[in-house]
């Protein structure tokens, strides 16, 4: 990417939300998603357009959303993400979030993180959460996140507080492990 090409992902960023699964963006994400599960899940034996395909479906739920970056008009990427109802309730939670190679270090992860993490907190919530791929973790802690000390599939999980000193409860609190970095 050029000097000039990096200056556009800058300015021309942009949210396209896929709403149907049916739908250009939808179809979009299916082309995007096996260069993502190649470097995040390796032969972990997923069935690849099995899974991606699940994760449309689930669009209709409440609280859930899927994006497409785009940049110029072509897709840089991806974010899929939620308010989580399971493991740590009524926090966000990033499930998937993908940059194509070519608009790596071009600020294109970084404002798709920021409307991500923008969505989330307006949707109530207070903390993030995610699972990180260790080529991943310099971006996300530079976006704030910190290690929490827990594993999920191999996986560092990392948080960030949105609201640091707003009363949180002590289940919401990181890990001295957190406090330590």
């Amino acid at each position: 990417m050029t000097e000039q090409q990096d200056s556009r992902a800058a300015d021309e960023f942009e949210l396209e939300f896929i709403t149907d699964q049916s739908s250009p963006a939808a179809q979009t994400f299916l082309r995007l998603g096996p260069a993502h599960m190649a470097e995040t899940a390796g032969d972990a034996g997923i069935d690849v357009m099995k899974f991606l395909q699940s994760c449309l479906r689930r669009l209709g739920e409440p609280n859930r959303w899927m994006a497409l970056f785009v940049v110029g008009g072509e897709p840089a990427g991806f974010t899929y993400f939620k308010v989580d109802r399971d493991d740590r309730p009524g926090w966000g939670y990033v499930m998937e979030f993908y940059v194509v190679p070519a608009y790596r270090r071009h600020k294109v992860g970084t404002k798709g993180w920021l409307r991500t993490k923008g969505i989330l907190e307006a949707a109530g919530c207070t903390d993030i959460w995610l699972s990180s791929h260790p080529l991943a973790e310099g971006f996300w802690k530079s976006c704030g996140l910190l290690e929490t000390g827990q594993m999920q599939r191999d996986q560092k999980i990392l948080a960030i507080s949105l609201h640091p000193a707003a009363g949180r409860n002590e289940s919401s609190q990181p890990t001295s492990e957190t406090k330590r970095l």
